[in-house]
């Protein structure tokens, strides 16, 4: 059995359980059984207590312990099937990620269980947990490795190792407790009980991340509790069966902090979901413009003079020029800037391919945070003068944009970066800097709650970067295929008990147009009371986007009931009949939005448009002189009122508006129709000679004039046209193009 035959049995089971289809849960699991010694003997047990108990039911045989037993079968072949999978994964058969893990074939649970012990009661290895950095250099260098493979071994086991005993978890409490480990050790030991928990159920491993969240110690407390949100969320179908993590949960619930990780966890992992968006957003609109534009810099700014002798700090005045060029520039620049600021992912891109180096062989410095006493950086740094050094460790533990696992990247790319590029990297840390203790005196920025959501954006997208570019993640469960859909999820209530809450995550969702959770939640909205013109307005919208069209009627109609906003409403309304092909109802109802808005231009072209798309031109024409009379300096509408004239066979006036087009900057849609007017009046060369400028223009070619032109022969023959003569005609139109080419 292949492991995505493995995934989808197991993926199987939990559906069948879900749904309270026992007797196939259990069928299902025998499928894996018959290749693992002992589970069958459980399975057949279990089958035959929940037999019993069904047969004395149907039976009419009273038992108040019936209601036990079924909880307790249920219980009990969530954890037999927990059991199995471990199993599967000891194996090695699937998992390279298991077996190429240094050491953990040979890590039983009663030596980790020592080492915790050790470390965290036995005083002589106290000598090992010293402050790094303080040891003598004789005897650093062993401490320092044995101390590596003591937090290495702890890592592979709580992530790879099987369910937490209770003695187990009390160990691990007591380790994060431990002033012997530092934070970013007790911030990886946090980080595998996460691991590990999303490889399988713990209940254990649950109640550790609850507790380490409660420790409210930075950095620690923010790993624990996105593992604690990604458990719930992934195991939400089974919680009700384990009262002490429920328990836990109440215990919190009202707790505003609670509430504002929650929201800050959910909120940063649907912006990790969009990663693949931003990143092609990135490549395809905003770089190919600021690359586009480099060129141009170096002669336009000087750049060969900037240290030159004649260097002065006055702003060159060739800068306005520049972005003059590209006007889009500066408003794509501002839109990079703040997309870093909303916690987007504007470095995958930039840093995917480089996790490459041997660093990332170890599977724990994935996850490890970015501090500076990281071997590999101090040994990438050692090179490196003291002022850059300094300026460059300083501004990576600042910055609040860049990831973990991206810092390291950047450290150990140092490299292959040339002296003057990292002069420029100087410059510009030394710019964030001084940019991060500005906003530090203006906002306390590193005691606020921005500092705390870095710490979750920053973590989110570590885990992405793991589960997106580990060399083995064919072989993770990738969580960030998951549709995140929290607001579905029962332990929600206990999270988020209030609608103001509730609505907060709907128009998170509205905004990012993730139309679906959307709806969800505002239909929930509804269903609790909440009948005010904005959540219809909402509802309708999301349905609208999900071409959901009926419904969106329904919602909008529902909305234009209220006094206020009707005319948007009603102008909805008639765009959805219009795509749905009801167009005499969707004339109908932007006429009423007219009524209400009489002085409304837009309303009036679009109710013209409408006529002119179902081919009534005179009603069509009618609403187009209005415009034209509202606004007589709209040279646009010029164009269909001289097409309308023209279909209607009022040549001389047609003509008195193309020819007013003539004097603007007329396209070749215009050469050809006014061509079309002057062959209606039997003005052949004039006729002729509009039909090859039209032809001349840059944005066209003989396909497309041809193409247009046997569009409009209905047109042309209803207004006297003789068709057999346009074959010919359109051959000469195509020899004198050829000839003045």
């Amino acid at each position: 059995m292949q492991k995505k035959e493995i995934d989808r049995t197991f993926a199987a089971f939990n559906n069948y359980m879900i749904t309270s289809r026992l007797k196939d849960a259990i069928e299902i699991l025998q499928l894996l059984a018959f290749d693992f010694s002992g589970f069958s003997d459980n399975l057949m047990q279990i089958n035959d207590v929940y037999y019993s108990m069904l047969k004395y039911k149907f039976m009419g045989v009273e038992d108040p312990q019936q209601e036990k037993i079924y909880t307790d079968l249920k219980l009990n072949l969530y954890e037999l099937s927990d059991r199995m999978k471990q199993k599967i994964f000891e194996t090695g058969r699937f998992f390279n990620l298991y077996t190429r893990s240094e050491g953990i074939s040979v890590l039983s649970g009663e030596f980790v269980r020592g080492l915790f012990e050790a470390f965290t009661f036995d005083s002589e290895l106290s000598d090992i947990f010293v402050e790094p950095g303080i040891e003598d250099e004789k005897a650093g260098f062993g401490r320092e490795q044995t101390r590596k493979k003591l937090i290495s071994n702890l890592f592979l086991w709580l992530w790879f190792g099987p369910k937490l005993s209770e003695n187990d978890k009390n160990l691990v409490l007591t380790t994060l407790g431990s002033d012997k480990l530092e934070w970013y050790e007790k911030s990886l030991v946090v980080s595998a009980v996460t691991m590990g928990l999303l490889k399988g159920f713990d209940v254990y491993r649950f109640e550790v991340l609850f507790t380490a969240y409660d420790l409210n110690i930075p950095e620690i407390s923010q790993r624990a509790f996105t593992g604690l949100l990604l458990g719930l969320y992934f195991y939400d179908h089974r919680l009700y069966l384990y009262p002490s993590v429920i328990n836990r949960l109440k215990a919190m619930q009202g707790d505003e902090f609670f509430e504002l990780d929650a929201m800050a966890v959910i909120f940063q992992l649907m912006k990790a979901k969009d990663t693949d968006k931003v990143t092609k957003k990135l490549h395809d609109e905003i770089m190919p413009d600021i690359i586009k534009i480099a060129p141009g810099f170096e002669d336009k700014l000087g750049l060969d003079q900037i240290f030159s002798d004649e260097y002065t700090e006055d702003k060159n005045p060739k800068w306005k020029q520049l972005f003059e060029d590209s006007p889009d520039l500066i408003n794509k620049l501002e839109e990079l800037t703040r997309m870093q600021l909303e916690g987007m992912d504007v470095f995958m891109s930039t840093f995917s391919n480089l996790k490459q180096y041997p660093f990332f062989n170890e599977i724990s410095n994935w996850l490890v945070p970015f501090h500076l006493h990281h071997k590999e950086i101090e040994k990438v740094l050692e090179s490196e003068d003291d002022n850059f050094r300094e300026v460059l460790v300083s501004g990576l533990n600042l910055s609040l944009h860049m990831c973990n696992s991206d810092k390291y990247s950047f450290c150990l790319g140092l490299g292959m970066i040339p002296p003057k590029q990292k002069e420029m990297v100087t410059q510009m840390f030394n710019a964030e800097m001084e940019g991060m203790r500005e906003l530090e005196a203006e906002e306390n920025i590193l005691d606020s709650r921005k500092k705390i959501n870095s710490v979750y954006t920053q973590y989110i997208q570590d885990l992405y970067r793991f589960f997106k570019l580990h060399p083995d993640r064919q072989e993770l469960d990738d969580i960030f295929i998951s549709s995140f859909d929290f607001h579905n999820k029962e332990f929600m209530q206990h999270i988020v008990p209030n609608d103001s809450s509730w609505r907060n995550f709907a128009d998170f969702y509205f905004e990012r147009d993730n139309y679906q959770h959307a709806l969800d939640i505002y239909l929930k909205l509804r269903d609790k009371g909440d009948i005010s013109q904005l959540i219809f307005e909402k509802i309708a919208y999301c349905y609208e986007k999900l071409n959901r069209f009926d419904d969106a009627l329904i919602y909008y109609r529902k909305a234009e009931l209220f006094d206020e906003n009707r005319v948007w409403n009603l102008r909805k309304i008639a765009r959805i009949l219009w795509t749905m092909k009801r167009f005499e109802e969707s004339i109908a109802a932007y006429k009423e939005a007219e009524a209400i808005n009489p002085e409304n231009i837009h309303l009036t072209i679009t109710i013209g448009n409408c006529y002119l798309h179902i081919k009534d031109f005179s009603q069509a024409l009618n609403y187009y002189y209005k415009v034209e009379l509202a606004s007589p300096n709209n040279i646009k509408v010029l164009r269909p009122i001289a097409w309308c004239l023209f279909v209607n066979g009022k040549l001389s006036e047609s003509k008195y508006y193309y020819e007013k087009l003539m004097e603007d900057e007329p396209t070749k849609y215009d050469y050809m129709n006014l061509g079309h007017v002057f062959l209606c009046m039997n003005e052949t060369n004039k006729a002729i000679d509009c039909y090859s400028r039209s032809l001349k223009q840059k944005d066209n070619s003989v396909k497309q004039f041809v193409t247009g032109f046997e569009e409009d022969i209905p047109y042309l023959t209803g207004n006297g046209v003789n068709t057999d003569e346009l074959p010919v005609l359109l051959d000469y139109i195509k020899y004198k193009f050829e000839q003045n080419s």
